[in-house]
């Protein structure tokens, strides 16, 4: 091989050697790039599980809070039943009692007390 030839030689390797380091190149740009978006796409993850379970830690305490709030009215109808019992229980009795005592009233407190104004005369 005449130095010439060689020379062309050398040349040709050198123009592969940097085409391959060009490519080479490239392709670390590329994937440094697509480390860069899956980076970016894994903490977008990460902030979507943290929110996923902020959302249902609040969702269990609402649920918490609703089955409070329905024990709570549930207490509160038991209770207005019984004062509603209560008030019948203490009708009945007041009702028992005038009966009771109206054969001891004379006529003017009868009318007194079911509200007929006495005739005057």
């Amino acid at each position: 091989m005449d130095p010439r030839q060689f020379k062309e030689l050398v040349m040709k390797l050198q123009e592969e050697k940097e085409r391959e380091v060009m490519a080479h190149n490239q392709s670390k740009k590329e994937l440094e790039l697509k480390s860069a978006e899956l980076i970016k796409e894994q903490r977008a993850n990460e902030d979507l599980r943290t929110n996923c379970a902020r959302l249902e830690g609040a969702d269990s305490s609402g649920k918490q809070k609703i089955q409070e709030l329905e024990r709570q009215i549930h207490d509160l109808n038991k209770t207005s039943i019984t004062k509603d019992h209560e008030i019948q229980n203490l009708n009945a009795k007041t009702r028992d009692i005038v009966r009771a005592l109206l054969p001891c009233l004379d006529e003017s407190h009868v009318l007194h007390i079911s509200g007929i104004p006495e005739a005057s005369g």
